[in-house]
């Protein structure tokens, strides 16, 4: 995980085959010890007063986290499923102007950058007055379990999404509310971690917990099935 002071602009790209992020007001380059085989990212690198990367990410106030995709195509996972993230050029100054009103918010939200055998996975959170940055590699799997489980919970209740970014294993939390009933869906996105095989799901009301199945990512359908019988 990258920790960085506020206000930050970091953008996140290639160099010379290693993932890398770049501390646009510092001026400084981190490693991200993430293997990219098999995934499309863009190259880092400063061209004049232009920055180009694949995403770039900024964070100023309290609850401000925004990013934009620059020269590649990233989506976002947020509680309508996936979503194109806006793309546009990244300068010095826009940098120094602020100007981020394009962005997209991906506070406690999932960036997801694809390619033929892989994802990347990129989740950003504050705590106080630092940034913390977190990647990992995820797959199609995995993204494909967290779409699938928002539609099963649709049909339940209203439903939000978070990731708690700044844990290792990236997890992904989906709830689903009716009334004062609730279930709850958590899906690990690291695969990088053994622990990305297991998937957690429950069902309560109030402060009660009525049902709770922790398995297998492949059974998670059928624990969603279940606590709706339930």
């Amino acid at each position: 995980m990258l920790t960085l002071p506020t206000p930050a602009v970091v953008a996140i790209g290639s160099r010379g085959g290693r993932l890398v992020a770049y501390d646009v007001e510092g001026g400084k380059f981190y490693d991200l010890p993430i293997g990219l085989e098999g995934i499309d990212v863009a190259e880092l690198k400063i061209e004049g007063f232009s920055v180009r990367s694949h995403v770039a990410v900024a964070s100023y106030a309290t609850s401000f986290i925004k990013a934009i995709a620059v020269d590649g195509d990233a989506e976002l996972l947020d509680v309508g499923g996936l979503r194109k993230m806006q793309r546009g050029a990244v300068t010095i100054q826009t940098v120094k102007g602020r100007e981020f009103g394009r962005w997209d918010d991906v506070w406690n939200k999932l960036i997801l950058i694809g390619g033929p055998a892989g994802v990347l996975a990129i989740g950003a959170s504050r705590a106080g007055s630092l940034l913390h940055l977190s990647t990992a590699r995820t797959d199609a799997r995995h993204v494909k379990a967290v779409t699938d489980s928002l539609e099963l919970l649709r049909k339940f209740g209203e439903v939000s999404v978070a990731c708690s970014c700044r844990l290792g294993l990236l997890p992904v939390e989906l709830l689903a509310r009716r009334g004062t009933e609730y279930v709850l869906v958590k899906i690990y996105m690291n695969i990088q971690n053994r622990r990305s095989d297991g998937v957690v799901v429950i069902k309560g009301s109030g402060g009660n917990i009525h049902r709770r199945f922790i398995g297998p990512l492949e059974n998670l359908n059928l624990f969603i099935q279940e606590v709706y019988r339930s």
